[in-house]
């Protein structure tokens, strides 16, 4: 057991010193932070989050407290103080956002029982060595009736094989970042900069390093949250192309999307007891 807590403790140290490295230009090595901001906008039309408590958990450098219009409080929760200092200093003229950084670990989180709202997580999921512990912690701090949003994390509900084929084709014939791999060459030079390396050994330590980063390969969606603590209201997979043959192929096989998000209400106390 001690072992085992060990190597966790190792996976979470791990993951706190890259990211700490990568904080400067994590917005320009993910093109999610850009590209998703009209699928979580569109999410949250199924949730009321004006006026709530919001915590954002794993936040990185605030894609989603940033790209929400509200006024609600957001505390966002990461375990690396350089993507919250990034956090702090892309809202700090932005006098109508309310944020609380904290530095804390996503499955021990540092908040009261139900004092929260709603707690949302971007991309996180996957980079935690105990994600069911996380979700269990989600629990115990929302509200009766409050809500869990998980957001861009990748599925691994079966895909079918013409599938795979299809979306291959799609990603080749539509590449609208010709000149991506030459950027994040640039970039992953840049994040090792005190390594002294080349463009290409410091684009395979970026890509060794986002291996070692994301412990889970990715999460079937449909058995993810545990329906005897939540009512899922929502499961949506999309996928990070944006092109309208990949939503086509998503129409035609839902359960194929490439990234997923899920929008779960927490049960009160009757409904759960009902439900066991």
């Amino acid at each position: 057991m001690i072992e085992k807590d060990q190597s966790k403790n190792q996976i979470k140290k791990l993951n706190e010193e890259y990211h700490d490295r990568e904080a400067e230009y994590y917005d320009d090595i993910h093109l999610h932070i850009t590209e998703d901001v009209e699928v979580l906008q569109r999410a949250f039309e199924n949730i009321d989050y004006q006026n709530k408590k919001i915590l954002d958990i794993g936040t990185g450098t605030g894609f989603i407290p940033i790209n929400l219009k509200t006024n609600s409080e957001f505390s966002c929760l990461d375990i690396s103080k350089e993507m919250l200092k990034r956090l702090v200093a892309k809202t700090k003229n932005d006098r109508y956002k309310k944020i609380n950084v904290i530095k804390g670990d996503a499955e021990s989180l540092p908040i009261s029982n139900e004092s929260i709202d709603i707690v949302t997580f971007s991309s996180a999921l996957h980079h935690l060595p105990n994600p069911e512990k996380c979700l269990e912690e989600s629990y115990r701090v929302l509200k009766s009736g409050g809500f869990l949003f998980i957001f861009h994390e990748p599925n691994l509900n079966p895909n079918y094989f013409l599938v795979q084929y299809l979306r291959f084709l799609i990603k080749k014939t539509y590449n609208k970042q010709e000149n991506r791999e030459s950027k994040i060459k640039k970039l992953a030079k840049r994040v090792f900069s005190d390594l002294e390396m080349s463009e290409e050994d410091a684009l395979r330590k970026m890509e060794e390093c986002n291996k070692e980063a994301n412990i889970q390969n990715g999460f079937d969606p449909f058995n993810l949250v545990d329906e005897k603590l939540f009512d899922v209201k929502k499961i949506q997979t999309y996928s990070p192309i944006h092109h309208f043959l990949d939503k086509l192929l998503i129409i035609i096989f839902p359960k194929c999307g490439e990234l997923f998000y899920i929008i779960a209400k927490k049960l009160n106390n009757d409904q759960t007891c009902k439900q066991q």
